[in-house]
């Protein structure tokens, strides 16, 4: 898996639960999952493009890569009640902002 991700700057590991291919799961599992100081990982010199902007020039081809343990862990009870996994109820719209938008509140 690290390999998948020799390019990857950051990296975030999720369980079944949650769909990789939706950002706003992904980020809803980093919100409710993690610790910084337990689920972070900064591992200095990951490789990079030389484009790469954020790269010092005597860096050369490394960069750091951050690895984001979002997990349900085994140590802490998971209770469904306190929600699920972040996906959107169907009987809700996309976006409320057109609603606001159409009624006048947004002014």
């Amino acid at each position: 898996m690290w390999q998948m991700g020799s390019q990857a700057k950051i990296v975030v590991v999720v369980d079944e639960d949650i769909d990789p291919f939706d950002l706003g799961q992904v980020w809803w599992a980093v919100a409710t999952r993690t610790q910084g100081s337990r689920d972070f990982e900064v591992h200095p010199y990951g490789r990079t493009s030389r484009s790469d902007p954020s790269v010092l020039k005597e860096r050369g081809e490394f960069t750091d890569v951050v690895l984001i343990d979002a997990t349900k862990k085994l140590d802490y009870p998971y209770v469904e009640a306190w929600g699920g996994t972040g996906r959107r109820s169907a009987s809700l719209p996309v976006t409320s902002w057109s609603w606001w938008i159409s009624n006048g509140s947004a002014r």
